[in-house]
């Protein structure tokens, strides 16, 4: 057979690339960019069934931002049933930046609330993991299991957004009304009249470099302001504990806390500020026995810089963080004297790590609301459990190793 000429084989790839360009050229939706979540969770491209296609960094951030929307609604559905708020929830939304937070929607009749923070990075409030949510699935990338756990044992759910710290200032009657008298973005075919059209979002989506995308997103970052009370992860989860708790869930008598990466980080960061630098023994007293467990998934908790023994202990005696590791699930590893205690997660990949061991993060909150009244504190339990979870991962183990 003879080859291909170079240009022809250019056309074919073209042609092949077209079918995955967004439907228009300011897309907004999933279904924009040509895009759909299966029954299964996956993401799948709507004409050909097939998974993501990376076409440029541009797609891949904006698609990005699409499926955080879609996670939002997702939440927001009457299956999870959680509301949207504006972080800080005092934010005038006419003039400064915001950032949204999700909450159970009878968080006021609710009495133990588990609170859900990410790690660092593109993640928004839902997630842990972006490349998971586009590439592998729901179930494996957001905290939708954390969410539904949570909720068959009647329990409330803050999910919190440590990360957007950045915000554009609201200009005008505010952006429900930017677009208004706008016409829709004209929507691209494959019929020859509209070529023009699919060449233009052919460079707008795939022939835009790295680099000059690069610049665009820092021009776009540096019009933006602060977000009060949330120009930090750490200053996020101090202002959400000290401001939006009390005021979501008045009726809270016990906290169970899932931290991912960073996120272990901004817990340090909240036990500090409250045990230490609130100077507040009544307020101290109160985080003792209102958080008698804390699950890190391969988390940062920065214990060797700090110098106060009441926040090592605090983090010691009520943490476990379950690692990336190649062992069975809850496996026991090595524990120095700057640790907390720590199990295997039972996956290798980090990103993985709050899926694989979830189970196990259940079983501790469920013994501690066993065996803790509200209002008390015993920091024995944790540690009994953790030993509990790793005998049962050594029998596992000797167990599998028999059966082969």
């Amino acid at each position: 057979m003879a080859a291909i000429p170079t240009s022809a084989g250019a056309a074919i790839a073209q042609e092949n690339i077209d079918i995955y360009l967004p439907r228009c050229l300011d897309p907004e939706s999933l279904q924009d960019f040509g895009y759909a979540y299966q029954p299964d969770g996956t993401l799948r491209h709507i004409a050909t069934q097939t998974p993501f296609k990376f076409l440029s960094q541009k797609h891949y951030d904006l698609l990005g931002n699409a499926v955080v929307e879609e996670i939002y609604r997702m939440m927001e559905s009457s299956e999870m049933n959680l509301r949207r708020h504006p972080f800080p929830l005092d934010a005038d939304l006419a003039s400064e930046p915001s950032c949204p937070i999700f909450a159970s929607a009878n968080a006021e009749e609710c009495e133990t609330v588990m609170l859900l923070c990410q790690g660092s990075g593109a993640v928004r409030p839902g997630m842990w993991a972006r490349a998971l949510c586009m590439n592998n699935t729901l179930d494996r990338g957001t905290v939708f299991p954390y969410i539904r756990d949570a909720q068959s044992r009647g329990w409330g759910v803050l999910v919190l957004n440590p990360n957007e710290n950045l915000g554009a200032v609201p200009t005008g009657n505010g952006a429900a009304n930017a677009n208004e008298g706008d016409a829709p973005p004209a929507v691209a075919t494959s019929s020859s009249a509209t070529a023009d059209g699919i060449d233009a979002i052919r460079a707008a989506w795939v022939d835009v470099s790295k680099e000059e995308w690069a610049a665009k997103s820092r021009a776009e970052r540096a019009a933006m302001q602060w977000i009060r009370d949330s120009d930090a992860p750490e200053v996020h989860m101090i202002s959400a504990y000290n401001n939006v708790l009390p005021a979501l869930f008045p009726n809270m008598k016990r906290l169970l806390i899932v931290a991912h990466s960073y996120g272990g980080k901004c817990v340090t960061a909240l036990v500090r500020s409250v045990i230490v630098q609130s100077n507040d023994e009544g307020k101290s007293a109160r985080f003792h026995s209102l958080v008698p467990a804390i699950a890190l998934t391969d988390a940062i908790n920065d214990l060797k810089r700090q110098d106060r023994k009441t926040v090592k202990s605090f983090m010691q005696q009520r943490t476990i963080n379950w690692i990336a590791s190649s062992k069975h699930l809850d496996a026991s590893m090595p524990i120095g004297p700057e640790k907390s205690l720590e199990l295997s997660s039972g996956h290798t990949d980090h990103v993985h790590t709050s899926e694989s061991c979830r189970t196990s993060v259940m079983s501790l909150f469920d013994e501690v609301c066993r065996a803790i009244p509200v209002g008390k504190e015993d920091i024995s339990v944790v540690a009994k459990h953790c030993a509990k979870l790793s005998s049962a991962a050594r029998r596992n183990e000797v167990n599998t190793s028999e059966c082969c």
